[in-house]
């Protein structure tokens, strides 16, 4: 078992391997040597680094057919998230076709895309700003 540990007196981290077994190619008359540190370790806390965010969005889709339990219904609808923005969004047409579905309103399939995309282009951004490159603009 691997745990991560920091020196409360400077800092500094350490990472400690524990087992209850010795490895199978270690003698079994090994001698084990007891070094004494001047420092404490204490388990290292990583509630700060993995707070969650607190996203919400509305989605909202009314029947605008009586042909609802035929199958025969549109599929548009919007999602409103919390800064005010609301965005028209309809299955892909390749999925369900018109005229219950938009092509020119956004696809969930699509907005997840471009959801991982800029998460990731994001995370280069922070990186490369950290490490001293500048970076212009992206297109893709």
């Amino acid at each position: 078992m691997q745990q991560l540990l920091v020196c409360v007196k400077h800092q500094q981290e350490f990472k400690v391997e524990t087992s209850n077994r010795l490895p199978t190619d270690t003698p079994r008359n090994r001698i084990t040597r007891h070094v004494s540190l001047d420092f404490e370790l204490r388990p290292l806390d990583f509630s700060a680094l993995y707070r969650m965010a607190d996203h919400k969005a509305i989605i909202s889709w009314k029947r605008t057919s009586p042909d609802f339990l035929k199958g025969k219904y549109s599929r548009e609808h919007t999602w409103t998230f919390d800064g005010g923005l609301t965005i028209s969004a309809s299955p892909s047409p390749s999925v369900v076709p018109a005229p219950y579905s938009n092509p020119a309103y956004v696809d969930p399939d699509e907005a997840f895309v471009a959801a991982v995309s800029s998460c990731h282009m994001l995370t280069y951004w922070y990186l490369a700003s950290k490490h001293g490159f500048q970076v212009d603009s992206l297109s893709r």
